[in-house]
């Protein structure tokens, strides 16, 4: 079975009606979904949007370990979804202290949704010293439209899931805000894992990340599932902030 291409002769005015124009009309719809020899592509447009499987769901304890390095996070999705982006923004290094903003103001790249829908925010937080906090922001179009409670204590984390709503072609940030009462910041991170729970979704993994190393701001931009950042980084862009 193939694509057949229907020619206007075939169906015009007074063409016969064959078994082959039949087969082909059957044929065809199996085809290009697919995408078999050259039948035409499905648009973007026409896949539906994306959806969640309900309201948020709570996170049980295992779903965050205990993270004195900052190394390894194993997350449990308690959905049936598919990982579709994710943004990851540091403030500081572990190591250096000194290093870090002192207010926690640092926004990721932009990244435009191409497709709408309501997706699956889960965002996991953590900071080093008990003098700081942080929170995290989702911006649309550079508007707020969701703030989270921040982080307290030393080693302070905290995971939470948040469903937000888009239309095709807005533009997603992902902003850290925080305080400290030390006098200089030790070290922060944010990550912020997208779901869909469309199974026609665009992948793009381990998709942006964020890293504010006095007085600099690197952003590294990876896909597919890439593994997260580790030291040392080979940076694409670096912007004084």
């Amino acid at each position: 079975m193939g694509y057949t291409v229907i020619q206007d002769a075939d169906i015009g005015l007074d063409a016969p009606l064959t078994s082959s124009i039949i087969t082909a009309i059957r044929d065809n719809g199996e085809a290009i979904v697919e995408g078999l020899g050259a039948a035409p592509s499905i648009q973007f447009a026409a896949l539906a949007s994306s959806t969640v499987d309900g309201a948020p769901e709570a996170l049980g304890d295992d779903s965050i370990g205990d993270l004195p390095e900052f190394e390894t996070y194993t997350i449990l999705a308690p959905f049936n979804e598919y990982l579709v982006h994710s943004v990851m923004i540091d403030n500081g290094t572990f190591n250096t202290a000194g290093k870090g903003k002192m207010d926690a103001d640092i926004t990721s790249a932009a990244f435009t949704m191409s497709r709408g829908g309501e997706y699956t925010f889960v965002i996991l937080q953590k900071n080093q010293f008990i003098q700081e906090q942080i929170g995290t922001k989702i911006l649309i179009d550079d508007s707020v439209v969701h703030t989270t409670a921040q982080t307290s204590g030393a080693d302070g984390e905290t995971i939470t899931v948040h469903n937000q709503t888009f239309t095709a072609g807005d533009v997603l940030k992902i902003q850290m805000f925080g305080s400290t009462t030390n006098s200089t910041w030790g070290f922060s991170r944010i990550t912020v894992l997208i779901y869909s729970s469309n199974p026609f979704r665009e992948d793009v993994g381990v998709g942006q990340y964020s890293l504010y190393a006095y007085p600099l701001q690197f952003e590294l931009m990876a896909a597919h599932f890439a593994p997260y950042p580790t030291f040392p980084l080979n940076f694409d862009h670096t912007s004084a902030v």
